[in-house]
């Protein structure tokens, strides 16, 4: 057989030389390329955030001037000649600290408008703590003593009662409509004791107070009841109760019927009824109260009527304001509660909460 001899061509031609081989999804990225692109992502983030966080804090810097810039608002309740206007400021749900505080603000408004001509005051109220209606009885009479040319008509809705008839005393002359509840003179401290029910349970108090046998701890629930610490509670009850009693008797004068202890129960009552006891001035309506004023201070027929109130907050104050109402410039105009009494709707501030700590003393209707 022939030796193997020299190899002829292949088949289908040279052989070539094999192409290296790839990855499926295109040649590996380069690693500095990715990193720039990266770290340019997060700088541009960064500064994006940066500016936003500057600008947010600007704005929430910026809310602390709004609500004093803009100041009190007047929505015309009847047309007329605004340059003889009989203001209007409502009073309405729970008296709480932060209603007195927005009272004094709209009445110190009305004290630097030469246009206000008389002043009306809209009671819807079933009263609420002691020293909150105390401050708006003493903003009226402050503004009575300093203008005594402005006649202050309280005009009472469907409650004016306790603190909210407190109040009403402050004015130089009280509205009642004949379904007015109001009167309800007297205090509260509202108070419950469990200590039963702890030594039910095997709890047992370790509240410390000083100094040791005082008077700090008084009226502590989880303390057995103290005749000691209760009579001392009761004064402090009787005390307000003088207060509440002479306030009547000082701004009725001649006015009541019957000597105050025999009018000061704690009743509730009708318009009517306190018409009768010398309690009110008359008995009508809110055009009622605004003919006694345009009477009184000598106005037109012409005479404009407009409602003083704080002007509701912006989007961007919303946006800031906690608990859809924290600050207390704009609690009259954010979302309220609404319970009813005896038939009556009742609204109360979203920061009744904040007002509500611990035990009080109120002036207040509770419908019981």
């Amino acid at each position: 057989m022939p030796g193997p001899g020299p190899r002829g061509p292949a088949p289908f031609g040279p052989m070539m030389p094999m192409p290296p081989m790839m990855p499926p999804f295109g040649p590996p990225p380069r690693r500095s390329g990715f990193l720039k692109g990266v770290l340019s992502v997060l700088v541009v983030l960064f500064f994006l955030g940066a500016g936003c966080f500057a600008l947010l804090v600007w704005a929430a810097q910026s809310l602390s001037g709004l609500g004093s810039a803009k100041g009190v608002s007047q929505t015309i309740i009847t047309a007329g000649d605004a340059k003889e206007q009989i203001g209007v400021i409502d009073v309405s749900g729970m008296i709480l600290n932060s209603s007195a505080e927005r009272f004094d603000r709209l009445i110190s408004a009305a004290a630097h408008d030469s246009t206000i001509k008389a002043l009306i005051i809209r009671v819807e109220t079933p009263g609420g703590l002691v020293t909150a209606s105390d401050q708006i009885y003493h903003s009226i009479t402050k503004f009575r003593e300093a203008h005594p040319r402005i006649p202050v008509v309280i005009s009472m809705g469907g409650m004016a009662t306790s603190g909210g008839y407190y109040i009403s005393c402050a004015g130089d002359h009280i509205v009642a409509q004949p379904t007015t509840l109001t009167a309800d003179i007297g205090v509260l401290m509202e108070g419950v004791n469990v200590s039963q029910l702890t030594d039910k349970w095997g709890i047992k108090d370790t509240t410390l107070s000083a100094p040791s046998g005082g008077y700090k701890a008084a009226g502590w629930p989880l303390a057995p009841v103290n005749p000691r610490d209760t009579a001392y509670i009761q004064g402090l009850v009787d005390e307000m109760f003088r207060q509440f009693k002479s306030v009547v008797v000082s701004s009725r004068d001649k006015k009541l019927v019957k000597k105050i202890d025999e009018i000061a129960d704690g009743r509730a009552i009708f318009g009517a009824d306190a018409m009768k006891l010398g309690l009110v001035d008359e008995i009508g309506y809110f055009d009622d109260a605004c003919f006694y004023a345009t009477s009184v201070a000598k106005l037109s027929n012409n005479r404009q009527v407009v409602r003083l109130h704080e002007p509701s907050p912006s989007l961007l104050e919303r946006l800031f304001i906690s608990d859809g109402g924290e600050d207390a410039r704009f609690a009259g105009e954010m979302p309220r509660a609404g319970t009813t009494v005896n038939g009556v709707n009742i609204n109360v501030d979203a920061t009744a909460g904040r007002d509500w700590a611990g035990p009080q003393l109120l002036y207040l209707y509770r419908g019981n």
